[in-house]
């Protein structure tokens, strides 16, 4: 009986086989598939709390973008998948609704957010440096890549390039949104924080996949 471990095993397979090939990787399935949940975690408790602010007040906006986050998370769960941003999404929901409620604040509801952007900005930086570059994890909300491949350089430095654009959007988005935040309505911040999000996230969603899965196919494994 072998004394390795399943993981150990995997590694061992690796050396001696090489890492094996990346799986069929097709584009438009990707995008059909990920762009709609993408958008939906990003905007859906959004646009539950303009609905409940309106019908019950900034009570009623938390509750309503609460009840659309919890159940954005129950479902990701309920299809195995990891669920990364419907749980960034759901962690981020606790920290609202607790200022929120204390303060009866839409700003403060909001300002956690903004915080976020900037958090993930500078992550994504920082991540660049490490043997993770935060794209891989988002990465894995799409597709599923073997370990070893992401190992390889080519792969590294793809994925290091995305890490970029995407620290940059985040780092840009979060900086307009904060000054926005403090110095105008909560309805002129939610028009704002839109038209940063849908408009540009769609065509840089697929830009990402689209080009990440175009030189994915053009490395050799």
């Amino acid at each position: 009986m072998s004394a390795l471990q399943p993981e150990e095993q995997l590694e061992s397979s690796d050396a001696a086989t090489g890492p094996p090939a990346l799986p069929p990787i097709q584009t438009r399935q990707v995008l059909r598939e990920g762009v709609p949940r993408l958008l939906l975690n990003s905007l859906g408790p959004v646009g539950a709390f303009l609905v409940g602010e309106r019908v019950a007040g900034v009570v009623g906006g938390i509750l309503g973008a609460s009840a659309v986050s919890l159940a954005l998370f129950a479902w990701e769960r309920r299809k195995g998948r990891p669920g990364l941003l419907a749980t960034m999404t759901l962690g981020l929901l606790f920290l609202q609704v607790t200022i929120g409620l204390l303060a009866s604040s839409a700003t403060l509801y909001f300002l956690p957010t903004v915080g976020l952007d900037l958090i993930e900005g500078i992550a994504c930086y920082i991540s660049c440096f490490t043997r993770l570059p935060l794209a891989v994890v988002l990465a894995g909300e799409l597709l599923a890549l073997p370990r070893s491949a992401l190992r390889l350089p080519p792969v590294r430095r793809l994925f290091i390039r995305l890490t970029l654009v995407w620290g940059t959007y985040f780092t840009v988005r979060g900086l307009i949104c904060l000054v926005v935040i403090l110095v105008s309505p909560t309805e002129v911040y939610i028009l704002v924080r839109a038209l940063l999000d849908t408009p540009i996230v769609i065509p840089l969603v697929a830009w990402s996949i689209g080009y990440g899965v175009t030189k994915l196919k053009g490395i050799a494994i």
